[in-house]
């Protein structure tokens, strides 16, 4: 006694196949790349000043010390001083209103908030 006739078998075959081509064509049209849309509202970043110097590709390079990784230190990009004159505090201080720091915020609380909507 058969369990299945060989049209049943030839059927289940053309079906899972057919299935399996489905699928495949699915995947494929899923990770074509997508064509970008251009934003209307984009951020502009104003210009900041001009750099103090032009780097060099000795100022990535990390001295010895650094190079182990258990090192713990910080490093200073400037001297401390317990007192500052007008001159020094341009020389190091930006406008958080200039750059978009405030974009920044509101992006970060938007986030924030969507992240703790999800918490059940």
């Amino acid at each position: 006694m058969k369990l299945f006739s060989r049209r049943e078998i030839t059927l289940f075959s053309v079906l899972i196949l057919s299935l399996g081509i489905i699928a495949a064509l699915i995947t494929v049209l899923v990770n074509l790349p997508k064509t970008t849309v251009q934003q209307e509202d984009t951020l502009t970043v104003k210009d900041i000043g001009k750099p103090i110097r032009k780097l060099e590709l000795s100022d990535f390079l990390l001295p010895d010390k650094y190079q182990n990784p258990f090192f713990v230190d910080f490093v200073l990009s400037r001297e401390r001083k317990k007192t500052w004159t007008e001159e020094e505090i341009q020389k190091y201080w930006y406008n958080p209103e200039e750059i978009g720091l405030e974009f920044f915020k509101k992006q970060n609380l938007i986030q924030i908030d969507e992240f703790l909507k999800k918490i059940p």
